[in-house]
């Protein structure tokens, strides 16, 4: 699930869940975490040496 996901679930902002996660990060296990690069950032190709 997403942030956005959960927010809708516990009917709150998507911004306000991203806070009390920031505010409470020892509370959530680090493997249920992960934060989704833009797809500008997964599509780039290193440049030239």
């Amino acid at each position: 699930m997403l942030a956005q996901d959960l927010a809708e679930l516990y009917q709150v902002e998507t911004k306000a869940l991203n806070q009390q996660v920031k505010r409470n990060v020892g509370k959530f296990p680090e493997r249920y975490m992960f934060h989704r690069q833009s797809n500008k950032n997964l599509n780039r190709r290193p440049g030239p040496k």
